[in-house]
């Protein structure tokens, strides 16, 4: 915005993953962050993405909800030298 990086999102193709979504808080509330997931819908259905699968922090159910996904089951989102990071695994169906 202005020449500035006020958020991003990234996907694994791979593995029908939604990895991340950050909006600067500064820029919450702009549709922003509705802007970065629909654009990496349209790159995963281009792709051939039937189902795609997000694990969202505690904070970011809501708003993954208010897109369309739907909550499957409770996750830990650490990694193997990271401490629990209590998450939500959500899925959106794109076909």
């Amino acid at each position: 915005m202005d020449g500035e990086i006020v958020g991003w999102g990234s996907i694994h193709l791979n593995e029908n993953v939604l990895a991340a979504t950050f909006v600067d808080p500064d820029y919450t509330g702009q549709g922003i962050g509705r802007t970065i997931v629909e654009e990496l819908e349209t790159i995963a259905r281009q792709e051939g993405v039937e189902v795609l699968i997000v694990p969202a922090s505690l904070n970011a159910v809501g708003f993954y909800e208010t897109l369309g996904f739907e909550k499957q089951r409770e996750i830990d989102a650490s990694g193997p030298d990271t401490p629990e990071i209590p998450s939500v695994e959500l899925t959106k169906q794109l076909s």
